[in-house]
């Protein structure tokens, strides 16, 4: 987006028009950069956040931390498997991923860096699904007796990415 503007704080330079480029600094005809003001249009004070799919994904997965484990389940709030944790995730943004590990990393696309809301898989045959969240870490529905958390990634132990 490119604005135009009158200066008004350089005397010498005052009532001449500059060209502003948001993000950047206002360059004068010789290249010297000036303070400015801009008159028209005005850039609101705020800007909306916009999220990727895969950090929408993310959220919804953190809204079920602490739900425990249960073979064979997707239920929001009352139980998960690996699985059906990233189904569930994924299905909130529209895509419909297959209810197993092995299955889902048929599926999706692979991809040799993680960014939130990849997925992780673990084990040969692939045997564990993770949701990669960013900053190393990953959510994930370990095994009978534990509960959705987060933890690090042990990169030496992921299988593959894969991006639905």
């Amino acid at each position: 987006m490119v604005l135009y503007a009158k200066t008004s704080k350089v005397p010498q330079m005052s009532n001449r028009t500059v060209k502003i480029i948001i993000g950047g600094l206002a360059v004068l005809g010789f290249g010297q950069p000036a303070m400015v003001h801009a008159s028209y249009p005005a850039i609101p004070e705020y800007a909306p956040v916009v999220k990727t799919r895969g950090e929408l994904v993310v959220e919804a997965a953190l809204e079920q931390l602490g739900v425990p484990y249960k073979y064979a389940r997707s239920v929001p709030g009352v139980a998960f498997d690996c699985s059906g944790l990233t189904a569930y995730a994924w299905g909130t943004q529209g895509v419909t991923l297959p209810r197993s590990s092995r299955a889902q990393y048929k599926v999706t696309q692979p991809v040799s860096e993680a960014i939130p809301g990849d997925l992780l898989f673990f084990k040969k045959p692939v045997g564990h699904v993770a949701i990669y969240i960013g900053d190393g870490k990953m959510i994930h529905a370990p095994r009978r007796g534990d509960v959705v958390k987060i933890v690090d990634v042990n990169w030496n132990k992921v299988v593959g990415i894969g991006r639905p």
